[in-house]
């Protein structure tokens, strides 16, 4: 069935469609010349999304080159020898997806073996994802396009730009999916449920299980009958019967295969009024048809990077990571009973708008991207003021050293005291807020006092910080003693749309040590660990009209705020590196963390364990000195 062009829906969509179509047209237009060219890895797999990037790049290049490829193979039956008799010279185009880095290892094979076989060829990487779990497999990668020298690496999210520029020496190009030149496309089909959940079962499925009602009609999209494909591929074929060009039939059969997938696709999301989806081409095609659709994210955080990047800030989609919260939006889309305590009108609210999502309403203007607050203690609440202020230079000269210079600093501190020599973009902000006289554990009456004395004294100091500079873009707060990585504002940079993010990967440091223990667990140790946008706090006016709540919950602890954020439907991303350092075993420390050693190693469970023993060994890491610039750590001492 051929896929007819059609206007439905807002003009918003229909710029937004347009925008990406003339990105990827500035992308990739000096790529096409006179000379032939091959397309290789093409998708013949039953999910529509692969042949919807096929059907993108055979579209973008008839209509803005009035060129088809020369050459067409898919992967198990590639021939390097039919490519040169093909081409000779020509460049090389691989289909673009997700299948850049391990998880889908056998197209990566292939593209390695496609760099190391035709070293004297231009290759093109059509727009891709990046996601790498074996830092083995992403340094042969690395070789890979190191030693080719003339690789175009096209990747459609911000993510995976920030990836490909900091591992890889070739060509980078930010583009859209090549999907999205399909352009907008009618509803095919009658709806018959008024709201369907097309959800992975494959191995990028981010939950193990998705708790659906009873009456919710769930599936994937990958199912096809297998004779229509045949059948697509046998007409193709016999269209090609008595043209002459090399491989011609097999083009035909090949893309005759792919338009039968894509428009079961598209019959398959017409069914229903609404849809919720974790598939990051099921919400393109909802933007094609013009489909309200409730987006979840996929294992690696693919779908959330490519929407922040291009396509997330129409009224169709919303973003969320509760399949309830997903589903309660695309039952209200649908039109049928609005969730209990939810008020919200037909046409936007807060609960479930998109801007509220990215963060683009009220969006703070001519303030730095971000600033990072810096609360330092009273005075009388440190037992040794000169390591206090040796520690807090050190945290300044961490945060100093940014390769991005959109940032700005606040350190709030009490009237009077004794700060170290601040560079450029730091500013204090001085209060007279009294000592806390529970600062240190050992000193509180019970451990739950302890913290919620904690949470008041740095809460209200945050918040006064805060509303010094509540003109930034996102806020980081960082702990008097902590470091950051260098590379935190060049990220946020390139992800200017986000809510935000939690910093999960980090290492915590023995303060003067050599060593560094990795952690994927950063967040639960450690204050410096989010990044978020700054109107997803509410502030308040004045420090006078500050809730208690507020202070306690959403600036004084770490660990409260990212599920009071997830519940409003505005999740925290992962920051994709190691992002901070966590000082221990210092002598100021409030919360006397002891040594690495102590704490997760020399220990009663340690010794009666061996085996966590090992595995804490095992995550040890010598500070090199790429790890000491990134982070301003400062030479040993011990």
């Amino acid at each position: 069935m051929p896929l007819s062009d059609w206007h439905n829906g807002s003009g918003a969509r229909l710029r937004l469609i347009a925008r990406l179509q003339r990105d990827i047209y500035e992308c990739i237009r000096n790529e096409i010349s006179e000379d032939p060219f091959a397309i290789v890895d093409f998708p013949d797999i039953r999910n529509p999304g692969d042949s919807a990037i096929w059907m993108g790049q055979i579209r973008y290049l008839a209509a803005m080159h009035r060129r088809r490829p020369a050459f067409l193979s898919k992967m198990r039956d590639f021939s390097a020898d039919d490519l040169i008799k093909a081409v000779p010279s020509g460049p090389i185009f691989i289909q673009g997806g997700g299948t850049f880095g391990d998880i889908w290892v056998g197209h990566q094979n292939f593209r390695e073996y496609l760099m190391e076989r035709f070293p004297d060829r231009r290759i093109i990487q059509f727009p891709q994802s990046i996601h790498f779990k074996s830092a083995k497999r992403l340094e042969q990668a690395k070789r890979a396009i190191e030693r080719h020298g003339n690789f175009v690496l096209l990747v459609r999210d911000s993510q995976s730009e920030w990836i490909a520029r900091r591992h890889f020496n070739c060509d980078i190009r930010l583009c859209p999916d090549m999907a999205f030149w399909m352009g907008p496309v009618k509803p095919l089909g009658e709806v018959g449920v008024p709201v369907l959940c097309v959800l992975r079962e494959d191995k990028e499925r981010a939950r193990p299980d998705h708790t659906l009602a009873p009456d919710m009609p769930a599936e994937d999209w990958i199912n096809e009958a297998a004779w229509k494909i045949k059948a697509a591929k046998a007409i193709g074929y016999a269209s090609a019967a008595l043209v002459p060009p090399f491989g011609e039939a097999q083009f035909r059969a090949l893309d005759s295969a792919a338009h039968a997938r894509v428009s079961r696709g598209f019959v398959h999301l017409s069914r229903a009024r609404a849809i919720v989806t974790d598939r990051l081409h099921v919400h393109i095609f909802c933007l094609l048809l013009g489909q309200p659709h409730a987006v979840l994210d996929n294992s690696y955080g693919k779908v959330r990077a490519f929407m922040e990047t291009f396509s997330g800030g129409t009224d169709l989609s919303h973003q969320t990571n509760s399949i309830q919260d997903a589903i309660d939006w695309a039952r209200f889309k649908a039109g049928m009973a609005k969730p209990e305590g939810r008020s919200f009108s037909s046409s936007n609210c807060s609960a479930f708008s998109d801007i509220a999502s990215l963060g683009s309403a009220n969006e703070p203007s001519g303030g730095p991207l971000l600033t990072f607050i810096i609360p330092v203690r009273h005075p009388a609440n440190a037992r040794d003021w000169t390591i206090v202020k040796a520690n807090l230079a050190q945290t300044v000269g961490s945060i100093a050293n940014q390769t991005h210079p959109d940032w700005h600093a606040v350190i709030i501190a009490n009237k009077g005291s004794d700060l170290p020599d601040l560079p450029e973009k730091f500013s204090v902000c001085y209060v007279r807020f009294p000592p806390n006289k529970q600062h240190e554990r050992g000193k509180a009456k019970s451990r739950e006092a302890f913290w919620d004395a904690f949470r008041v004294d740095k809460g209200r100091r945050v918040t006064a910080g805060m509303l010094t500079a509540r003109d930034s873009a996102f806020f980081m707060i960082v702990d008097d003693d902590d470091f950051v990585s260098s590379q935190i504002v060049n990220y946020v940079a390139a992800h200017r749309a986000s809510n935000g993010w939690k910093i999960d990967r980090g290492y915590v440091w023995n303060s003067g040590g050599r060593l560094l223990m990795a952690t994927e667990e950063f967040g639960r140790l450690c204050g410096t660990s989010l990044i978020v946008r700054s109107t997803l706090y509410d502030l308040p006016a004045k420090v006078d009209e500050v809730r208690p709540d507020f202070i306690t919950d959403m600036v004084g602890s770490h660990r409260r705020i990212e599920g009071i954020l997830a519940e409003r439907g505005t999740p925290l991303a992962k920051l994709p590196f190691r992002g901070a350092v966590y000082r221990v075993a210092s002598p100021t420390s409030h919360s006397r963390t002891p040594s690495i050693w102590t704490k997760y190693s020399l220990n009663r469970k340690g010794l009666k364990q061996p085996l966590t023993l090992l595995r804490n060994a095992a995550k040890l890491r010598l500070i090199t000195a790429r790890i000491r610039k990134e982070f301003g750590l400062p030479a040993a001492t011990s």
